[in-house]
This record gives structure tokens, sequence and C-alpha cells, in this order.
């Protein structure tokens, strides 16, 4: 509901944590440095993994299996004429990964990346705040593969810092978003396992660090193209 703070400057009282909210729903929030990253990494990293299953396997080997898009969204994330920041908006990346860490393989599912005023963020304001690029993801909740605690709301909001960026991340689990409203899909009653909010936090935890690992020399290796 109060998404737009993100657009404020510094920071919130609590930027790395997770809970239980009243309706039972999963809330989780983490931030992570970067240095060494830029913007444009980021924005080419979000629209270039996702067209081959390796590239989102070395994003968290053992855990990332695999990814896919439509032809249509690759050919949007291989048109130069759409600015890097918004290659990967409104495409649907289909991924494989072992989030629990059981060592098993789980069955696919989607992640539907979205444009900023989908996410709530007020357009006017989004675009006067410099050094900023986002990263989001709604369920849809009509989408019967995902069972109830695997519905999202996914925030990734990448700020500029000295000699880096810095990674805030807002997530929402069993619930989405429907016209601009959250809408809690698990049951009244149910709330989302501690034990399984935790693993979800671990893993981003794991993920990004090997990102910001992996990400400036990456970059260079291949260019910053998209192929």
């Amino acid at each position: 509901e109060n998404i737009n703070d993100l657009l404020d400057p510094g920071y919130h009282k609590v930027e790395t944590g997770y809970c239980q909210m009243p309706d039972g729903t999963a809330y989780i929030a983490t931030l992570f440095k970067m240095p060494g990253v830029t913007l444009d990494m980021i924005n080419w990293w979000y629209a270039w993994h996702a067209l081959e299953d390796l590239r989102y396997m070395i994003w968290y080997p053992g855990s990332h299996l695999s990814i896919s898009v439509t032809e249509e969204g690759k050919k949007k994330i291989c048109d130069p004429d759409i600015p890097p920041e918004e290659k990967h908006m409104n495409i649907t990346h289909t991924v494989c990964e072992d989030i629990m860490g059981t060592g098993e393989v789980p069955p696919p599912h989607a992640i539907p990346f979205v444009d900023m005023k989908t996410l709530g963020f007020d357009p006017e304001r989004y675009a006067k705040t410099p050094g900023i690029t986002v990263m989001g993801a709604v369920s849809d909740s009509d989408d019967k593969t995902l069972i109830p605690e695997r519905h999202r709301i996914l925030l990734h909001y990448f700020r500029e810092t000295e000699g880096g960026v810095e990674l805030r991340t807002r997530t929402w689990r069993g619930c989405t978003l429907v016209n601009g409203k959250k809408v809690k899909m698990i049951p009244d009653g149910q709330k989302m396992p501690v034990g399984n909010i935790i693993k979800l936090t671990e893993h981003s935890s794991q993920e990004y660090t090997n990102l910001a690992r992996i990400l400036p020399e990456l970059y260079e290796m291949i260019e910053g193209k998209y192929e």
C-alpha cells in the first residue's frame, strides 16, 4: 500500500527481516550491497539471463535449474529499439528452482514481470527519481499451476551507491495484486509456515550474493550484448 515510500531517500526502519502478516501471508525485506555493479549491468542481466538455461543456472548453481520465455519475449529482449530497463517488463519467466533446498526437481512455475505502474508506483514520481531501476513480478491470480503459498508480489529495487548499487527487496507471498489491490490467495485461517519464509529469505540472500560476485566480470565478458 505504501510502495511509493521506496522512492524517498534514505532507508526504512527495517530493511532486512521477515514475518507473518496479520492475514497469514508472508513478508520479506532484504538489503544487499553490490560493489562494482552498475544499473546498466542489472538491466542487462534481467533480460539476458532469461534466454538460456545455463545463464539462469550460474545465478544460483544447484538451485536454479531451468528458465524459458516465449518467442515473443525473446524478440522483445533482443529488440535494439526497446530500452534496456524495459526489456524485462511484461515478460513471463517460466523457471524451475529448488527454493526449499530439497535436492529434488520441482515443477516449473511462472514469474510474470510487470511494469512499474502495475506494481503501484506513481509514474511521475518514479520517472523523477534518479539512479534507480526496479524489477517487479506479480503472479496471475488465475494461475491454477500455483499452489496458494507460491503466489507472490515481488519487488527488486536497485539504487546507485558509491562504488556500486544496493538492492532493497520486498516480497509478499501467499498473495498477489488484482487491479492494484493486494488479494490474499491462501485460505482464511491459514498462515505461511515460518520455516518456509526463512527458506525464501535464505534463497534470496544466496542468489544475490552470488550475482554480485559474478556480474561485473560476466557483463564485461559478454560486452553487454543481447543474444
